[in-house]
């Protein structure tokens, strides 16, 4: 990551890509289906409403109906200026539980036989498979923290992966979360090569055809939100100046789920603010590419989840 990346992480130019740019998304023969986790709040209900108004069926995961629904109905009002044709859909899930996650899978599957974009803003769930060619996308939610406070070399602690042991700061496990999410875009795209996905880790392309899913890797930006609801006075406050609306952070969510830059050429690509290609951590990159953290991060986590599946 250049030193120029890092500072436009901070003072970004104007998106070129915003809600301006995306088509209605109401399906003339199939709803258009879109998914969100962790967007009952911030940067991931800011997607939630742009997709709306833009007509899309957007299901929102999270832990509490009743402020969800109360925010649902609110947006879903309908006022002399536009009336969307889409939905806001909430589904029921704790991730800090995972025997939640099943039974969310199960009540999306008995509303819908598609889906053609998730936003992994928390957690983790698998789209479904057989779609036409380019209409999936799965992006996975980041952060520049990957780069500046993830144990080195390959972004994980491998010998305390929970800290149970050992002590690390909140940012450092903020960190590690993070790195984890570039990891598993990355690892997401080669495991899913058999089905024809294209892969793209340092430029190095595997070119194939008819491919359904793009992983990408995203970092929102540094943003007004939720996220920072813990923080304790000091740098944080006086650092607020730097920070922007999460409408912002939203567009670059918007930018990996439809902008034609992102495209089967730079599948698995880091987006950065608003919306452009960046570059990922060169020693996270390296581990997933030379060191396996990619598979070994997986086994981790088959392992974490498993007596849920």
């Amino acid at each position: 990551m250049s030193l120029g990346q890092i500072i436009s992480d901070f003072k970004p130019p104007k998106p070129k890509f915003t809600e301006n740019n995306v088509p209605d998304l109401s399906g003339k023969s199939i709803d258009k289906v879109y998914l969100i986790t962790g967007a009952t709040g911030g940067v991931g209900w800011e997607l939630a409403k742009l997709l709306f108004k833009k007509n899309g069926r957007v299901y929102i995961l999270g832990r509490s109906r009743a402020s969800a629904q109360g925010k649902i109905d609110a947006v879903k009002k309908p006022n002399s200026e536009h009336v969307p044709k889409g939905d806001l859909v909430f589904l029921y899930a704790d991730l800090s539980d995972l025997s939640t996650i099943k039974p969310a899978v199960a009540e999306f599957m008995e509303m819908e036989t598609t889906l053609h974009s998730v936003w992994y803003n928390a957690g983790v769930m698998n789209p479904p498979r057989g779609l036409p060619s380019g209409s999936v996308r799965t992006i996975w939610v980041g952060s520049d923290s990957h780069s500046f406070f993830s144990p080195k070399p390959d972004g994980i602690n491998w010998s305390d992966i929970s800290y149970e042991k050992e002590h690390a700061s909140s940012m450092v496990k903020y960190g590690q979360s993070k790195a984890g999410c570039s990891i598993l875009a990355l690892e997401n795209a080669a495991r899913l090569a058999k089905d024809k996905i294209i892969s793209v880790v340092r430029n190095k392309v595997t070119n194939v055809e008819d491919n359904a899913y793009l992983n990408k890797s995203v970092n929102p930006g540094h943003l007004k939100s939720d996220l920072n609801r813990h923080a304790r006075t000091g740098a944080s406050k006086y650092l607020s100046f730097l920070l922007y609306p999460p409408y912002y952070g939203a567009i670059t969510e918007l930018a990996a789920g439809f902008s034609p830059k992102v495209s089967f050429a730079n599948n698995g690509a880091y987006l950065i603010p608003w919306g452009r290609i960046g570059k990922l951590n060169s020693s996270v990159g390296q581990g997933w590419a030379e060191r396996g953290s990619g598979t070994r991060l997986w086994d981790v986590l088959e392992k974490e989840v498993e007596t849920f599946l």
